[in-house]
């Protein structure tokens, strides 16, 4: 898979939204765009129309649980309904919810909202590394609030200082709410991320992490 810059967290509404958000990415220079699941939205269509922009669209499935019980059911439902080939994020309700997640072996990703900074720390680092894998998710969509820059401080101190792989994603509804490359790792730069980190946030990062997702299809 090339490696170029990713999104891993847009959430179109239909498939002619999905497609025009593709064809933007492009053009901003993304490579691998992961897209939440709807039902109204043909993912192998829209992946099919992405190839011929240059770029890899992946479903992904976000999960909220507040205990490790109702992320294993959603899990289940996953494999059954989905079957594999799909990028799952969970984003915890608790510290059992987020301590499963780090073990769990069809979890790709633990998102960290804010209020859940302190799943980010050395339990949860120790897990990912027994696992052989981990990664953190950090949605930048909270950005545009201001109450929640501090959380970004916070999330984006403690990644760095763990030294462990996270994404940045947009969260992105439409076209008008996509980031560009340069926007993102401007920002990730501000709250005290080398460049090349900033960089690896939307680009190595998240190629690995997808190529895991693909591996399990």
């Amino acid at each position: 898979m090339r490696i170029g810059y990713a999104d891993l967290s847009i959430k179109p509404g239909d498939e002619d939204l999905a497609l025009t958000m593709v064809r933007l990415a492009s053009k901003l220079g993304y490579r691998i765009i992961a897209i939440e699941h709807r039902d109204s939205i043909d993912i192998e269509r829209v992946s099919e129309i992405a190839g011929g922009e240059g770029v890899k669209v992946i479903r992904r499935v976000t999960i909220r649980g507040s205990s490790r019980a109702e992320v294993r059911a959603a899990l289940d439902r996953i494999r059954d309904t989905l079957g594999g080939g799909v990028l799952v994020v969970v984003e915890a309700e608790s510290l059992d919810a987020a301590r499963y997640a780090g073990v769990n072996k069809r979890v790709h990703i633990l998102r960290v909202k804010p209020g859940a900074e302190v799943f980010v720390d050395k339990s949860q680092q120790r897990l990912f590394k027994s696992r052989g894998w981990g990664v953190f998710e950090i949605p930048l969509s909270y950005a545009i609030e201001g109450r929640s820059i501090g959380y970004l401080y916070e999330v984006v101190d403690r990644v760095r200082r763990l030294n462990v792989r996270a994404v940045a994603v947009s969260d992105a509804v439409d076209e008008y709410s996509m980031w560009s490359p340069a926007s993102i790792v401007g920002l990730l730069y501000s709250l005290g991320l080398k460049p090349e980190q900033a960089v690896s946030w939307i680009s190595s990062s998240p190629a690995f992490i997808v190529s895991l997702a693909l591996r399990s299809g």
